[in-house]
């Protein structure tokens, strides 16, 4: 589908612009980390509180200065939290570090691996976000190949659900299901249905709500070509009803013309 592949190539061009400029912002500011960030957040759909918060978790600890006692003792503590000791096996290694003065250097060996361990965490975080993501888009094209199929055939029957449809309405169709030419304030995108969908809703909510009532029916027609059919009936009816009263009025115009002759 001609028109389809134009926008999707049209976005893609818009994206790769934006995407490249973006990446080099990020990396500017946080180097090769950055650029991961950008891409867990708009390409991984990490959840983005979560994930911030354990970015600037490995850059306060990364930059930390261990000159200053209060933060060899911060790293220390937060680096046996990770490994699994609670809090009075943390308090007796503490202690053993303070009477041996070796806060200081344990504090400088843990820091790269407290480092290493929140980038751990962050990149299951970021993978189980790409799965997700990955899972989705595998639906999606799943649907998009159903619905190529759907309209293959209705083409060849000539109607979809008993409404007639061509080859052109098809492509219009399945641009207007599956484009999304809008975007929400969430940076979610939006097909033209979705989108008209909302608009009703908000504005139409009389249309909305046939609309509704026609999917919670499954589409059944029925009601709707008995009320065709009834209100076709009743135009007849009344239609004879009246061509009756001026046959009736004929008929007796001709019995008095009779009578008048034949007593």
């Amino acid at each position: 589908m001609v028109r389809r592949d134009i926008y999707i190539s049209m976005e893609e061009t818009i994206d790769n612009r934006m995407w490249g400029r973006l990446e080099e912002l990020a990396s500017e500011t946080y180097g090769e980390a950055g650029v991961k960030l950008v891409e867990d957040i708009f390409i991984n759909k990490v959840p983005i509180p979560e994930y911030l918060q354990m970015f600037n978790n490995e850059q306060s600890v990364d930059s930390v200065d261990l000159s200053d006692e209060g933060n060899q003792e911060r790293v220390f503590r937060l680096y046996l939290a990770k490994t699994g000791m609670d809090e009075d096996e943390i308090e007796d290694q503490l202690a053993y570090a303070r009477d041996n003065d070796r806060l200081e250097a344990y504090a400088n060996k843990y820091k790269g691996k407290l480092v290493e361990k929140l980038e751990t965490e962050r990149a299951q975080l970021a993978q189980e976000a790409e799965a997700r993501v990955a899972e989705l888009r595998k639906k999606e094209e799943e649907r998009e190949e159903s619905y190529a199929k759907a309209l293959e055939e209705s083409i060849t029957a000539g109607e979809i659900e008993g409404y007639p449809i061509n080859n052109n309405d098809a492509e219009e169709l399945f641009s207007f299901v599956l484009d999304k030419p809008h975007i929400l304030p969430n940076g979610q995108r939006i097909s033209d249905f979705e989108y008209r969908l909302a608009t009703m809703r908000q504005e139409d909510p009389k249309k909305f709500l046939a609309v509704a009532r026609l999917v919670q029916k499954d589409l059944d027609l029925t009601p709707i070509k008995k009320k065709a059919v009834s209100e076709e009936t009743n135009t007849i009816f009344k239609g004879l009803k009246t061509k009756t009263k001026t046959s009736g009025k004929s008929t007796k115009k001709q019995e008095d013309l009779f009578a008048k002759y034949f007593k």
